[in-house]
């Protein structure tokens, strides 16, 4: 995984407060958890952390090459790698909690790819993004409760049927 400066690239990420090194490797995220998903999700874990997270930084909706980042939304790479991880039952739990804490921490912005969309398209009780069994994901799903109540309280209301729901099938695998 490359070593700027003889550190991994994924340590000097966190080590970024700007949070432009987790930007600037978004595209590759999905790819990298292919390739190392213990790696990448105890750094991301790392980077959700603390009171001042630093993949807080990277909730940037830009519109101009003016503002930070471009006009771009640099957390769908890191929405996108936890998706793909959340396919396997080894790494479900762990994706999800990441994907429950990044919700904490999103400000919220005009981009629709978000971490509950993420958490939703995942537990999708009629068509799941996960080969978790349902025991399992009832199972994480309380994890979630325990630790991220408000979040997971959102979760569960958005899997209720609402008659509105749809999935297409040719929706891209991440």
């Amino acid at each position: 995984m490359g070593k700027p400066n003889g550190r991994p690239v994924l340590i000097t990420a966190n080590g970024d407060r700007s949070g432009e090194r987790w930007a600037s490797l978004s595209a590759h995220l999905p790819t990298l958890m292919e390739a190392a998903p213990t790696a990448l999700l105890r750094e991301l874990s790392n980077g959700i952390a603390g009171s001042a997270p630093i993949l807080r930084a990277i909730f940037q909706d830009t519109k101009g090459s003016d503002q930070l980042f471009g006009g771009r939304a640099v957390h769908s790479g890191v929405l996108w790698a936890l998706e793909r991880a959340a396919w396997a039952e080894d790494h479900f739990s762990s994706s999800c909690r990441i994907l429950a804490r990044l919700a904490e921490i999103d400000p919220g912005g005009t981009y629709a790819n978000r971490p509950p969309a993420s958490l939703v398209t995942i537990f999708r009780p009629w068509m799941p993004r996960t080969s978790a069994s349902p025991e399992q994901r009832l199972v994480v799903l309380d994890v979630l409760r325990q630790s991220f109540p408000t979040k997971s309280w959102d979760l569960m209301l958005a899997l209720l049927p609402n008659g509105n729901g749809f999935v297409l099938s040719n929706e891209p695998e991440y």
